[in-house]
């Protein structure tokens, strides 16, 4: 929060405190060049400790989510890349569900990159047409994969 407060100033820290994300949110995503100031402030202490839950885990397989994994070029960091992908009227519905307006909503699937674009450069592309059960069921299986073939190497 302090590089956003350094960056941005305090207008977006409520009065207890915690920063004001949606007000945030809603002022970048209006806005290309805010977001990139936001994220030269926030994506260098992410990545920072990105990398150090990495380097200490014990686990023989980890998963990262990074949201702009190809927009930052960070692609080249992991073994493998994974896009989670869902038909776009189904992912303005679920914004919606969450609580966000349709030009709010659009405005942020807008900001990203194209998701037949990011689906090429993925190594595995997951479809999610269902529920979040059915997502959790098909990530456990790639992970499970994942788990497998990383114990194999070890042999």
């Amino acid at each position: 929060m302090r590089s956003i407060v350094r960056t941005f100033g305090r207008g977006f820290v409520s009065p207890s405190g915690d920063l004001d994300r949606a007000a945030l949110a809603s002022r970048v995503f209006r806005s290309a060049s805010l977001r990139r100031k936001l994220e030269r402030a926030t994506h260098p202490v992410i990545l920072r400790e990105m990398r150090r839950r990495i380097s200490r885990s014990r686990r023989p397989v980890v998963v990262a989510d990074v949201p702009l994994l190809f927009e930052a070029g960070l692609s080249d960091t992991f073994d493998a890349t994974a896009v989670v992908s869902a038909p776009r009227a189904q992912v303005l519905r679920r914004l919606q569900r969450r609580g966000m307006d349709r030009a709010e909503a659009l405005r942020r699937m807008k900001a990203q990159m194209n998701l037949s674009k990011k689906e090429s450069l993925a190594d595995i592309v997951i479809r999610n047409e269902g529920g979040r059960t059915s997502l959790f069921k098909k990530a456990k299986q790639y992970y499970q994969a994942f788990e497998l073939i990383a114990k194999s190497r070890k042999n």
